[in-house]
């Protein structure tokens, strides 16, 4: 933690709690196990936390004022995400700064997954990782429910991922095309040659 004492930011730790005050609202100076214990001096001062401060001296603070003083030891921008910072519901492969392809006007691109505090998350194309210059983005809106919905649809990728054959780009027209395809329950053997398998008097000759 870091108080602020005298008008001045210092680290400290906290080094004795207070204990709590036995008692309840109809005899204070009844303890849980019903024994008898002194009636607390109103006059006393307020419980103080015991302070160890980083320079060597200790100082004596009561809660409100710790809670009123402290300040973080340091100040995030509200603009992005900490890398070590973990969205819930989100795998590891889509959380901030993963490398993702991404199914874009028709082409698959290679980027990456960028989460905002002020934006939200965007899927961005730049030369790696650390490059601060941006070439483009795209915003994807209510990206925690609809990852799963992206995956689905071969819309989005994990990694950098080099693109089957099987798959095309949702908004092509042309079929996906395929080099080996399945030869179960044939009716008759394999035929020597592609001009015997296709013709017609081949009961296969569909397939």
């Amino acid at each position: 933690m870091t108080p602020t004492i005298a008008d001045s930011q210092v680290k400290g730790t906290i080094q004795n709690v207070p204990l709590p005050r036995y008692g309840n609202l109809s005899d204070p100076s009844i303890t849980p196990d019903n024994t008898s214990i002194p009636s607390p001096d109103l006059a006393e001062p307020p419980d103080q936390y015991l302070i160890l401060l980083d320079n060597g001296t200790t100082v004596e603070q009561t809660y409100e004022i710790i809670i009123a003083t402290t300040k973080p030891t340091h100040t995030a921008d509200p603009s992005t995400s900490l890398h070590s910072e973990r969205m819930a519901g989100i795998p590891s492969c889509f959380q901030n700064k993963a490398k993702v392809t991404y199914d874009h006007n028709g082409a698959y691109h290679k980027g990456f997954i960028h989460h905002s505090l002020l934006d939200g998350f965007h899927f961005v194309v730049k030369r790696n990782l650390r490059s601060t210059k941006v070439d483009w983005s795209i915003p994807l809106p209510n990206f925690k429910q609809n990852w799963t919905t992206l995956v689905a649809k071969d819309i989005l990728l994990s990694d950098h991922t080099t693109i089957s054959s099987f798959l095309a780009a949702a908004y092509k027209n042309t079929a996906p095309s395929a080099n080996f395809v399945s030869g179960k329950n044939l009716l008759s053997p394999c035929p020597p040659s592609l001009s015997k398998a296709r013709h017609p008097s081949n009961l296969d000759h569909k397939v």
